[in-house]
């Protein structure tokens, strides 16, 4: 079954879940044959993928000068970026044969068999690219890197390997502490790996980048019932009906959380989330004072908190 792009960019936290593929952004933007495109990580994937002119353009290229792999390895990422994976599969292993350590065509190899939902087929590639790139000097600001070590902990999962998943992920989050995705992943591979202290962690991180992070929530939610925490696993349960926009239902949900728990600060916050979303932006307020009045440090309260009072004000 193939991996659709919808699996990568929900509707609920579409702009985050660009940091995946920031890495490769990049390295498109830098090296590509010709200067075919740009990629912009502020502008939504749809809107930036290569015109049909510049394929076909490409295209003839690779007709009138197959043995140089200079257009077809442009071509290749043009097919990824165009989501046309199987095409780009076979072009970037055409440019292997003739550069054998070309790092570019191993990412289009890796990333493309991804989303072809063909993880065996991405970790030899992905692997070698994260060797190549590891060893520079700048492997820890190495965005391209970050997607690598994401894309190879994806494919481990996809395997039903999360032990495996785990090193890549967490080196992932090294390189890019924000990225949401990766956090929950390294949640999932925790969760499988029966280590739920650890996958709470992810998650809580996870969400807190992304308030309205459903995935997260659901696994969340799975690690709270399996330590026998109920009272958690119902706010993770409200959390999931807020962020597919139940306000209400994550009203209810919540309030019985700070009923049976009256400190657990994520309930307070969460309460102020919906009462947002409601538009009450008193009872908001009311609940995200509480927030930050039971954990002052706790970044997501402060911010809500500021951005009611200053919605107060207008």
């Amino acid at each position: 079954m193939k991996l659709a792009w919808k699996d990568f960019f929900s509707d609920t936290h579409q702009l985050t879940r660009i940091t995946i593929l920031t890495g490769v952004a990049v390295l498109l933007a830098v090296f590509s044959f010709g200067g075919y495109y740009y990629w912009d990580r502020y502008v939504k994937l749809d809107d930036i993928s290569p015109s049909e002119k510049s394929l076909l353009e490409l295209e003839k290229a690779v007709r009138d000068n197959p043995q140089d792999p200079g257009p077809r390895l442009a071509l290749a990422e043009s097919y990824l970026v165009d989501r046309r994976y199987a095409e780009a599969i076979q072009q970037a292993n055409q440019v292997l044969v003739a550069l054998p350590d070309s790092d570019r065509a191993m990412l289009v190899v890796g990333v493309a068999s991804v989303y072809e939902g063909k993880p065996d087929q991405a970790i030899a590639p992905l692997k070698k690219f994260i060797d190549i790139h590891e060893g520079t000097e700048m492997a820890n600001r190495d965005m391209a890197l970050e997607a690598a070590l994401y894309f190879l902990g994806e494919s481990y999962l996809q395997l039903g390997k999360p032990q495996d998943a785990l090193q890549p992920l967490t080196r992932a989050i090294e390189i890019s502490p924000t990225d949401a995705d990766a956090l929950y992943k390294l949640g999932v591979a925790y969760t499988q790996t029966g280590e739920h202290e650890n996958a709470l962690h992810m998650y809580e991180s996870a969400t807190t980048l992304v308030p309205n992070f459903m995935e997260a929530y659901q696994g969340m939610e799975a690690s709270y019932v399996a330590l026998g925490q109920t009272v958690q696993a119902e706010y993770a349960r409200g959390m999931v009906a807020y962020s597919s926009k139940d306000y209400q239902g994550a009203r209810k949900l919540l309030e019985n959380v700070i009923t049976a728990k009256s400190d657990f600060v994520p309930a307070f916050l969460g309460l102020g989330l919906v009462y947002e979303q409601l538009g009450d932006l008193k009872s908001a307020k009311t609940y995200a004072d509480l927030a930050v009045k039971l954990d002052p440090q706790n970044l997501a309260a402060v911010q809500l908190q500021g951005r009611i009072e200053s919605a107060l004000q207008k």
